[in-house]
């Protein structure tokens, strides 16, 4: 098993590959946000396309910027 730490800034949590970020900033992200993240996930795996890749990207962008708020 893979892990990576928490992409918010300051955070020191290590965190599952499959997952973004740890579940203590997870919870801070609003819940339309967290559906992007998963709609983008699934849309990448299905079809791994510039545009879904850039949609993911940014949908993981936006929720790390919410639970560093």
């Amino acid at each position: 098993m893979s892990f990576h730490t928490c992409p918010v800034s300051g955070c020191v949590h290590q965190v599952d590959n499959a997952r973004l970020m740890c579940a203590v900033h997870w919870r801070l992200v609003s819940k339309r946000t967290q559906r992007e993240v998963y709609t983008a996930w699934e849309r990448l795996q299905r079809a791994r396309t510039p545009e879904n890749a850039t949609a993911h990207r940014q949908a993981c962008e936006r929720a790390i910027r919410e639970a560093s708020r």
